[in-house]
C-alpha cells in the first residue's frame, strides 16, 4: 500500500536523522562530517588495531536513541492516519 510505503520512508528518515546526529554531535566533540569523525575515532584507537568503521557506525545506531525517539513521535502524528496504518500493518 502507498500510504504505508510513505509512512515507513519517513520513520526510516527520522531513524537516519537521528542516526547521524549522533555520530556527529557526542560528548563534547562536533563535526561536520562522518569522514571527520571516522579520522578522529581512528586517531583515538587504542591497541594499535585498525579501526573498524562498519562497527563503529552499528554501535552509534544502537546507541542513538532512534527507536525511543521514534516511538516517541509517531504519537504527535494525530493528524496523520496512524491508526489506520497500524490497523493495515496489524492486517498485511
Amino acid at each position: 500500500c502507498e500510504t504505508i510505503r510513505e509512512f515507513m520512508e519517513r520513520v526510516f528518515t527520522l531513524e537516519l536523522a537521528v542516526w547521524r546526529a549522533s555520530c556527529l554531535q557526542f560528548d563534547e566533540e562536533r563535526f561536520s562530517s562522518m569522514r571527520e569523525v571516522l579520522d578522529y575515532e581512528s586517531s583515538i584507537a587504542s591497541s594499535g588495531a585498525p579501526f573498524d568503521d562498519h562497527g563503529y557506525k552499528v554501535d552509534r545506531r544502537i546507541k542513538s536513541g532512534a527507536d525511543i525517539i521514534v516511538r516517541g513521535v509517531i504519537p504527535f502524528l494525530e493528524h496523520e492516519p496512524v491508526e489506520d496504518l497500524v490497523q493495515k500493518f496489524r492486517d498485511y
